[in-house]
């Protein structure tokens, strides 16, 4: 079966990082930059083996690829910085799950989760128990996990 390039295009293209599932997104983009021979700029450190103006080209091609992946909101956070390795370690101590932001977006969803009439029910529940998995990795448990007794009325 013969792939057209617009196969291989949709195939390394990610949703944007909106502030839920970092952990998630992160093993895709960092999976983009390797395909791109572009994960050695997440490094502090420039390779000795690799010359000041490729390691610049290099840097500023992460940096961008990056801040394209990230939405507007996560973007102005972002401002300022020109290196790839401090905009990925400014995500992963905001967004990783054991962070205290990480986990108020995630209670925050949680708690606003609506009943959306055009999903199925599987979905529904494929979301809520994403959600209360990620709150459980994060190291935080929903009140209503943490009660020894049942539930009575």
């Amino acid at each position: 079966m013969a792939s057209s390039s617009s196969d291989g295009r949709n195939l390394f293209e990610i949703r944007r990082f909106e502030g839920m599932g970092f952990d998630l997104w992160k093993e895709r983009m960092q999976g983009i930059l390797f395909l791109k021979d572009g994960d050695m700029a997440l490094a502090t450190i420039k390779p000795e083996n690799m010359l000041e103006d490729a390691w610049r080209i290099l840097n500023k091609k992460v940096v961008t690829y990056i801040k394209m992946a990230v939405s507007d909101e996560i973007l102005v956070d972002l401002k300022g910085l020109e290196s790839a390795s401090k905009i990925w370690a400014k995500l992963k101590a905001t967004y990783e799950n054991s962070t205290h932001v990480n986990q108020v977006h995630l209670m925050r969803k949680l708690v606003g989760m609506q009943l959306d009439e055009s999903k199925s029910a599987a979905e529904h529940l494929s979301l809520f128990t994403g959600t209360l998995s990620q709150l459980q990795d994060s190291g935080m448990a929903p009140f209503f996990m943490t009660s020894s007794k049942p539930f009575s009325c």
